[in-house]
């Protein structure tokens, strides 16, 4: 049972709880939380409703508990989890034994869940997977969120490529402050008004690597303290942005801000850079990671095409 204190209090707290309890009631997927029932006040008057509570099915833990228990996870524990949070619905008619898809597969019904962290990933002991926590999670349209976009999206040497009016064309003004800070995409660090569900799939891999072998899951040299700091980390690790990524950021001052940082190596980061960091990680996992971690969003694999990597 999920306790809101006095959301009414406050009307950002209300329409996000709205906003959750709506997508709860919509999102009928195995490996997305679901919403079984609401406890009312005695009485339905709003001067004595205060608190509301969420009725779900209960989980053992969540994904940040693992990872601070120090339990060490082998390499199926992981493609598992990842399998779960990554693959797309029509993939169940690969084989019957698949039956765990995806909590992204809400971005095929045009949701992006815009706080994607361990905390919000919840674990029972067969290792099944649910998405929590849908208070900031925001309907911008199917094709947007799946990845679908006309074949020009794609150019003759399988780069990503801009649809029509830039990122998150179409999508309208979003709000720039979500996502909890360490999990946060550079887009969103840079504050763009536009942005898409591509910030989910950063968010799930950031949100991943303490997973996959690392002594120390706090990953302290990714740990931001503010925006700014977490922006400079992102670059110092991913090195500098080519001229065409930073055309993609809306603000000029952090254009000149991310243009001024100094990455630690002179070429981009590649699968290996990640192999220095997670020393026990399969190779595979690492690619796909180097894959999921691009400053510019369009490159990122999307929901549909993650599930496609050689490691799930």
């Amino acid at each position: 049972v999920k306790k809101i204190f006095d959301p009414f209090a406050d009307r950002t707290d209300a329409k996000r709880l709205l906003r959750e309890v709506r997508l709860l009631r919509v999102l009928r997927h195995p490996n997305v939380l679901q919403l079984l029932d609401m406890l009312p006040s005695p009485s339905l008057s709003c001067s004595n409703w205060r608190d509301v509570y969420l009725v779900t099915r209960l989980y053992d833990t969540n994904l940040h508990r693992v990872i601070y228990s120090g339990q060490p996870l082998s390499d199926e524990h992981v493609q598992y989890i990842l399998w779960q949070a990554q693959s797309p619905p029509y993939l169940r008619h690969i084989s019957p034994y698949l039956r765990h898809i995806s909590a992204i597969s809400h971005h095929c019904l045009g949701v992006v869940h815009r706080d994607m962290k361990p905390t919000n990933i919840l674990l029972n002991r067969d290792c099944e997977l649910a998405l929590a926590d849908l208070g900031l999670a925001r309907y911008i349209g199917a094709a947007a969120a799946c990845g679908a976009a006309p074949p020009s999206r794609r150019s003759s040497d399988g780069s990503m490529q801009p649809p029509p009016g830039g990122t998150g064309a179409g999508l309208g003004s979003l709000t720039k402050y979500v996502v909890t800070r360490w999990y946060r995409a550079p887009e969103l660090l840079v504050q763009n008004q536009r942005y898409d569900a591509a910030v989910d799939m950063w968010t799930r891999c950031t949100a991943s690597p303490p997973e996959i072998g690392r002594d120390d899951p706090r990953l302290p040299e990714t740990a931001g303290k503010d925006s700014l700091h977490q922006l400079k980390l992102i670059i110092e690790r991913l090195g500098a942005p080519s001229a065409a990524e930073l055309a993609l950021i809306e603000n000029e001052q952090a254009v000149r801000y991310v243009a001024s940082l100094r990455p630690r190596a002179t070429e981009p980061a590649t699968a290996a850079t990640y192999g220095s960091l997670f020393p026990l990680a399969n190779p595979q996992l690492l690619d796909l990671i180097h894959q999921l971690l691009q400053f510019d969003p369009r490159r990122r694999p999307t929901a549909a095409e993650a599930p496609r990597h050689p490691h799930l």
